[in-house]
């Protein structure tokens, strides 16, 4: 599989930006490497996010509130986290936190909408998310301050448009699409994308993926992961950008039982954390799958709690 280098992706933009990066980046050579993963569990009797080292080791509660919180997203320069929360209100709203859980703030707020999916930009300075609306939904670009709220992709109140993820330079924001909302099998998504100002969008993908989102770009090797919904069974699967050449990274009994999803590349590349329950297992914990060797670690081993929607920190290490 082609290794780009992600320093080159994240790194240079968070410098023209001006983003908090380590100081004396500019003389000394960093490298992207891998760091926490974030997570969503009921452990404690709420769905809250959590923090973990990549062995599963040092788990750390990051959130707390009587309302629920998912789909934590690391920001590109791992010092925050985007995530989806109802703790004002009924309906969903998106907030950014600092990687200790610590100073939350709300950056969209639609008291009749469900604000979910956040999705950073490679620079840091953008935060893509998806509006569900009763008919339909569509596609937001927030400043991570709340600033600038700007709609990309519009449902016209009869197409689902979900689950954003950006392109390694950040021109371009790939989604997946519900081609008919009356129907929720996989024959009715097909998997878009657009430039990040909503023109050139175009369907790269129609009704054949069999996967109805979790979609994630490696900003590292350029490739998507996301789940394929087999006949009876989620497993995950790696794909070229323009979605060709889909390859098989984890394999599932397929007698309903056994299900893998919410994949989340490490910042290097080289692995992808996902959701998985298997055979038998009530309930969902965290994995680690190897794209090279394809061994598989679980990082959690819970009977009594699920945990799911991981997400990988980037971090950056000197050479």
């Amino acid at each position: 599989m082609v290794k780009l280098a992600k320093f080159c992706a994240v790194v240079c933009a968070l410098i023209i930006v001006g983003f908090a990066i380590p100081a004396d980046a500019e003389q000394e050579e960093l490298q992207v490497a891998n760091g926490k993963i974030a997570f969503v569990s009921n452990q404690d009797g709420n769905w809250e996010i959590y923090s973990m080292e990549a062995d599963g080791s040092d788990i750390s509660r990051l959130t707390e509130n009587d309302g629920g919180d998912f789909e934590p997203d690391w920001s590109p320069d791992g010092t925050q986290i985007a995530f989806r929360s109802y703790r004002d209100e009924l309906m969903a709203d998106n907030y950014v936190m600092d990687a200790d859980g610590n100073n939350p703030v709300k950056i969209t707020d639609s008291p009749y909408n469900d604000d979910r999916y956040p999705s950073w930009s490679p620079d840091g300075q953008r935060i893509a998310f998806t509006r569900m609306m009763p008919h339909s939904s569509d596609i937001y670009i927030v400043n991570p301050d709340g600033s600038d709220l700007t709609k990309v992709v519009d449902g016209n109140g009869e197409i689902f448009n979900i689950m954003p993820t950006w392109s390694p330079d950040g021109s371009e924001i790939m989604f997946s699409v519900n081609l008919d909302p009356t129907e929720v099998i996989n024959e009715a998504y097909s998997i878009n994308k657009a430039a990040v100002d909503g023109s050139a969008q175009q369907r790269i993908s129609a009704g054949g993926m069999n996967t109805t989102g979790n979609l994630d770009w490696s900003w590292a090797n350029d490739h998507i992961a996301y789940f394929d919904m087999l006949v009876w069974g989620l497993a995950i699967y790696v794909v070229d950008k323009d979605i060709t050449n889909p390859e098989p990274i984890t394999t599932v009994v397929q007698d309903g039982s056994e299900f893998h999803k919410y994949p989340s590349w490490s910042p290097d590349g080289s692995k992808i954390v996902y959701e998985g329950t298997l055979t038998r297992q009530i309930n969902s914990d965290i994995y680690i799958v190897d794209v090279t060797t394809r061994a598989i670690t679980n990082l959690t081993s819970s009977l009594d709690d699920n945990d799911m929607m991981p997400d990988w920190q980037p971090i950056f290490a000197s050479r």
